[in-house]
């Protein structure tokens, strides 16, 4: 009912591919965390007015490749959220996977998401919407938060038309 309701006023639905780990074990609480899923999720709900609220730094932590994300699903794409992603392979090789902090978000730029190339592939599928810095880095919080926005940004606008 509510994407009906939204397609005849002309409004978009968009999920966020976020999984939204939560507790110990983790254990995500958003249906749209996987390709897989969004496949089950449009074939339930068929409509042009479903979409997703885009977000590569999931998807990279996650170990999917958000660049062939982007190209599978570009009619599907109705926002982009611009956040970084920082693999902390210390971290990681002692606690595996399923272990905790081995991941961080970080403002664009300064994680391991190639920009550039997601950015050249927005511009190949013809993607029509904005984009948005999602700012949840640590190391730029409190005091240095709009310097952390301005180094996103300025990285950001390397590769985006003004």
């Amino acid at each position: 009912p509510l994407v009906k309701k939204a397609e005849t006023q002309g409004i978009k639905i968009a999920i966020e591919n976020c999984p939204m780990m939560c507790g110990h074990p983790f254990r995500g609480i958003n249906i749209a965390f996987a390709p897989k899923v969004w496949d089950l999720m449009f074939e339930a709900v068929p409509s042009k007015n479903l979409g997703l609220e885009f977000d590569p730094s999931h998807l990279y932590w996650l170990g999917i490749d958000y660049i062939q994300a982007a190209k599978d699903y570009k009619d599907k794409i109705f926002h982009i959220h611009a956040k970084d992603t920082e693999i902390l392979e210390e971290k990681l090789s002692q606690e595996t996977i399923y272990g905790t902090g081995w991941w961080r978000y970080r403002l664009p730029g300064l994680g391991e998401i190639d920009w550039q190339r997601f950015i050249a592939t927005l511009y190949d599928i013809d993607y029509p919407g904005d984009i948005a810095i999602e700012h949840e880095d640590p190391v730029f919080s409190g005091e240095k938060r709009k310097k952390g926005l301005r180094l996103g940004y300025q990285h950001l606008s390397l590769w985006i038309l003004k």
